[in-house]
Formats: C-alpha cells, sequence, structure tokens
C-alpha cells in the first residue's frame, strides 16, 4: 500500500521509492520487454496482491508460454508477509532451481 509522499519519494510499504523511479517505472513497457525472453520462468504471485493484479500473471504466461511455472500463493500479499507465505516463495524458488540445474 503507497502510505504517502515523503521528502525523496513515496513510502509503499516501509520501502522508499523514489521519485524519478516511480516516474521511470510508469513509462516503462514491461509487457513488452519481456516478449522475445524464452528460457525457464518462475513467477510466483500472491492471489491477494494489492499493488499487482493477480490477472497480470496470467498476462506473463501468455507471453511466456509453457517456459514460465506460474506458482500462486493463497491469499498471499505483494510482500508474502507471513511466514508461512515466505516458506513458500523459499520452497517453489528452491524446487525451481533444483530442477533448472539437473537439466543442465
Amino acid at each position: 500500500t503507497m502510505m504517502g509522499p515523503t521528502e525523496k519519494g513515496w513510502d509503499i510499504e516501509g520501502l522508499e521509492l523514489s521519485r524519478d523511479f516511480i516516474e521511470e517505472i510508469r513509462k516503462m513497457d514491461l509487457r513488452g520487454m519481456a516478449r522475445g525472453y524464452y528460457k525457464p520462468t518462475l513467477l510466483i504471485h500472491g492471489t491477494l496482491d494489492e499493488l499487482v493484479p493477480v490477472d497480470v500473471a496470467y498476462v506473463y504466461q501468455d507471453i511466456y508460454g509453457d517456459n514460465m511455472q506460474l506458482d500462486l500463493i493463497e491469499d498471499a500479499n505483494h510482500q508474502f508477509r507471513s511466514l508461512k507465505w515466505k516458506q513458500q516463495v523459499y520452497d517453489s524458488s528452491i524446487a525451481f532451481l533444483k530442477k533448472q540445474l539437473s537439466e543442465e
């Protein structure tokens, strides 16, 4: 949740992002930048992400196709602010990396 402006930028749940960063990210075509990447990809997304709707995960799934593994964490928010959710992120990431390393 954006808590509001600070002297240098914005307070987003205790993370201060500069105004320049916010303006730069708004101008970027993130979906367009994602196109053309065909290596294995893991996207972990909370189903109750308050900053990035879960539907965005499906947009990236359409872009990456079979090269993307989508792991949804039920009821998790944007920063996975629960020990259970963080553990799920770690477990999913480690399993993905082990799979990638075993396929090399």
